[in-house]
């Protein structure tokens, strides 16, 4: 039978230094108001898209989640996009004009 490889020894491995700080999570600053302009270039921009998510509108848009699920109602309402699949977590929605 082999021996194969022997364990370094604890003093050899790789410690954690005391005093390190980890690296800082980059946070972002998400809008939570929708002006007039923002939501029509979000209506431009819909019938470019195969599906629509609030976490998709939300980071191209720069909004809040919550923020771009109202606006994702109001729009169904309009009738300018239909639900694809729902669950508790998110709903998917896909342009009228695309089939």
């Amino acid at each position: 039978m082999g021996k194969g490889q022997k364990k370094k020894p604890i003093s050899k491995l790789d410690k954690k230094k005391w005093g390190e700080k980890p690296k800082a999570i980059e946070k972002t600053k998400r809008s939570i108001h929708l002006e007039a302009d923002l939501i029509k270039s979000i209506k431009a921009e819909l019938p470019k898209l195969k599906y629509i998510s609030p976490t998709l509108i939300a980071e191209k848009f720069g909004l809040r989640v919550s923020t771009a699920k109202v606006l994702l109602e109001e729009l169904r309402s309009e009738k300018l996009i239909e639900e694809v699949a729902h669950t508790p977590r998110i709903t998917v929605f896909k342009p009228v004009s695309a089939s």
